[in-house]
């Protein structure tokens, strides 16, 4: 729960790992990221599916608590990599976030889900899912984090009435999950304090050219 589990630390949701792996979760095959002026939300749209998507919905108080975890587990790859050398811990990262830009690909956006019909008939059924409580689009409250032996970060987004989903992801493809989610956070205004330098992989004024390179 990011109210509580992770304002104590990864610690608790790790020992934890085993008992909501063990629960069934859609799997996120593929996200789109968009911030929205109007709501002033960051939405993710994950595809379960080809025929099956989800839209997430996420507020800057929930972020602002979930992405330094993530932010610490990376530096936790590249610390162990650079052998507890802080300066060699942070080349890696400024080298990692570098290479995780050039392998971007351009896809297709991940469709949102379609709303109902404001003409259609009210569902009056017991157990029937209203508009109003719909099980692919939700305002996402509640996040689970679990990492793997193999390096994998897991996020378990829960839903207040149904199953959640999960978005697995290797170190790469989640450096390339921030890349877009902070070039996005800037824009919208967000507090950007929570970033550090390395993941800024936009060119810097003092960059210079390398000669003999065109």
């Amino acid at each position: 729960m990011i109210s509580s589990r992770l304002a104590r630390g990864l610690n608790l949701l790790l020992a934890a790992n085993q008992v909501f792996m063990s629960k069934s979760f859609d799997k996120l095959q593929r996200i789109t990221s968009i911030y929205s002026d109007v709501e002033d939300r960051f939405r993710i749209t994950g595809e379960v599916s080809a025929e099956s998507t989800r839209c997430l919905w996420f507020t800057q108080r929930l972020l602002l608590r979930l992405v330094p975890h993530i932010l610490d587990w990376l530096n936790e790859i590249a610390r162990a990599e650079g052998k507890g050398d802080l300066g060699q811990a942070e080349l890696m990262q400024d080298f990692a976030q570098q290479a995780a830009k050039a392998r971007l690909e351009p896809q297709a956006a991940v469709p949102v889900p379609a709303m109902p019909s404001p003409n259609a008939a009210i569902e009056t059924t017991p157990g029937s899912v209203t508009a109003g409580q719909r099980e692919d689009i939700w305002l996402v409250k509640e996040v689970d984090i679990s990492k793997s032996t193999n390096g994998i970060l897991t996020l378990t987004f829960k839903h207040e009435s149904a199953n959640g989903v999960q978005l697995a992801m290797a170190p790469i493809e989640l450096r390339q999950w921030l890349i877009i989610l902070h070039s996005q956070w800037l824009q919208a205004g967000w507090p950007a304090a929570i970033w550090p330098e390395w993941v800024d992989t936009s060119p810097k004024e003092n960059d210079q050219p390398v000669k003999g390179l065109h």
